[in-house]
């Protein structure tokens, strides 16, 4: 493995597409992601087992999960971005301030890979799973049995 101290202009150009991602999500600039930012193949890798876990697959699908991130209360805060030419690591803080009794705070990595200039898979990972997932049930109750028998409304958001 190289370690280098200087990152190279693929590097610098990497680092600057996941802050522009971030940003993007902030401003609520949906369109540049879908169109300038994502592959219309993104592959987006959330780990665990609650209702936002699995792999969401295009655009619309990962633009639909951070917009869920942010109806549950959820936070990040940027700590650490690392890039070489094909990836970019970015570890945040990720909290939530509910006040129910259900908030969490806790280090998450977002391995990000980058091809092209746009990003075409990110696979996240988290420093306390069970608590992440404990924290997505609670936020995602599943709607009473009848209704989830009828097929309508499978879950609640708290």
């Amino acid at each position: 493995m190289t370690v280098t101290h200087a990152p190279s202009d693929a590097a610098a150009a990497n680092l600057d597409l996941v802050r522009r991602f971030f940003a993007c999500f902030a401003e609520g600039n949906l369109d540049e992601l879908r169109t300038r930012l994502l592959t219309p193949d993104v592959l987006w890798e959330v780990p665990g087992r609650h209702p936002l876990a699995g792999t969401l697959r295009g655009p619309g699908e990962v633009i639909t999960f951070f917009a869920e991130l942010g109806r549950c209360g959820f936070r990040t805060e940027p700590l650490f971005l690392q890039a070489d030419a094909d990836r970019v690591v970015e570890v945040h803080r990720g909290w939530s301030a509910r006040g129910d009794g259900t908030d969490i705070d806790l280090l998450w990595v977002l391995v990000v890979e980058i091809t092209g200039g746009r990003i075409v898979r990110a696979q996240s990972l988290v420093s306390d799973q069970a608590a992440a997932d404990t924290f997505f049930w609670n936020a995602y109750r599943l709607a009473p049995l009848p209704a989830r028998l009828a097929g309508v409304g499978g879950r609640e958001t708290s």
